[in-house]
């Protein structure tokens, strides 16, 4: 489940990296120890959840740039708040910690596991 970029609208812009018999995925969502080649695990997809959530919050994916800046930026820069990248915007901030945790570039500050998560949004309200 790497690939949270093929769940966009038809027509979109950005280039997919994932072929046929080949599983890249979409550098934009992509975690860090992923797009390094590192040794990556189920948290890997928790990174490219939190990607998505915060683009849900935010209506922005949390870097600009082309494919790879993202990717470079996902692998080296924190998140910016909400607030910080679209000025103005309100969002619920327990939803929006969860997101920021989610993409914490060390897996082990990451929730844990998808129930992990689902607990934590429970807490908000947010299911």
């Amino acid at each position: 489940l790497f690939d949270f970029g093929v769940a966009v609208e038809l027509g979109g812009t950005e280039p997919r990296l994932t072929t046929k018999q080949t599983a890249i995925g979409t550098l934009s969502y992509m975690s860090p120890e992923r797009a390094l080649c590192q040794t990556f695990d189920h948290r890997a997809d928790l990174f490219s959840l939190g990607v998505l959530m915060y683009q849900m919050l935010a209506g922005e994916r949390p870097f600009e740039g082309s494919p790879i800046m993202i990717a470079l930026k996902n692998m080296a820069l924190p998140a910016p708040r909400i607030a910080d990248r679209v000025p103005g915007l309100e969002v619920d901030p327990r939803l929006e910690a969860i997101a920021l945790r989610l993409m914490a570039k060390d897996p082990s500050e990451r929730f844990q596991s998808a129930d992990e998560v689902q607990g934590e949004l429970l807490g908000t309200g947010g299911i």
